[in-house]
């Protein structure tokens, strides 16, 4: 299996109550297109926090790709 390009990151709840560091993800969806990424993201409601990332690297480096953080929402913050 050839790693994904994009990732959408979901937090339902911080793991500090304090919400100060998010720990690992509760869920995470791995897809090719941008335009798939960019619709999961959008339909991530009632969230605690969500990201989209870009993994530049796949190519190259595989499932060790860095990432870009294209896109980030937390509770609180305008969408």
């Amino acid at each position: 299996m050839n790693p994904t390009e994009y990732a959408v990151l979901v937090w339902k709840s911080p793991e500090d109550p304090n919400g100060h560091h998010l720990g690992s993800p509760c869920e995470e969806f791995n897809v090719q297109t941008l335009e798939e990424a960019i619709g999961i993201y959008k339909f991530c409601v009632n969230v605690f926090a969500k990201e989209l990332h870009h993994y530049y690297q796949t190519d190259t480096h595989g499932w060790e790709s860095s990432s870009n953080c294209l896109m980030s929402w937390r509770e609180g913050e305008e969408e």
